[in-house]
């Protein structure tokens, strides 16, 4: 994976593991309770950020969102808040612009404030400026020009 990430033309990337003990990502590893998964070494790469988040730390299973969320969604968790985050429930200073870190920050207490038994974690190799995931068009209000 680190190799894909590597010969990417994106010096800016985003990977988003949801998985049970996805904090174990690197190469060859396993859950092990209080043991290093070399994730500093695993996807620092190049480039100029390059982030990961994922939905557990490496001895967690990720929860399914019918079993804590009601059955309105097939979606995980961790997956659900990312998307209703995206969708700018996690502009938390209000600019109209979702940051990777106001992303996780918000999906991560909403996990959190449902099941305390998943941790997500992130992270950040190389970040040099705030990373925009995305940004909301606000409505604007045209008077039209007298002819």
């Amino acid at each position: 994976m680190t190799r894909q990430m590597d010969n990417c033309r994106s010096k800016r990337q985003v990977l988003i593991l949801d998985c049970c003990n996805s904090g174990a990502f690197a190469y060859g590893t396993k859950a092990a309770t209080g043991a290093s998964m070399g994730t500093s070494t695993a996807f620092a790469g190049n480039g100029y950020g390059r982030v990961v988040l994922t939905a557990t730390d490496s001895t967690q299973f990720a929860y399914e969102g019918d079993q804590i969320i009601g059955s309105g969604t097939a979606d995980s968790l961790f997956t659900h808040f990312l998307i209703t985050g995206l969708e700018g429930e996690a502009d938390s200073d209000g600019d109209s612009a979702v940051s990777v870190d106001e992303l996780f920050d918000y999906a991560s207490a909403q996990v959190r404030n449902l099941t305390p038994n998943q941790k997500p974690e992130k992270f950040v190799f190389n970040q040099q400026e705030r990373l925009i995931l995305t940004t909301k068009i606000k409505p604007q209000t045209v008077k039209p020009l007298a002819l």
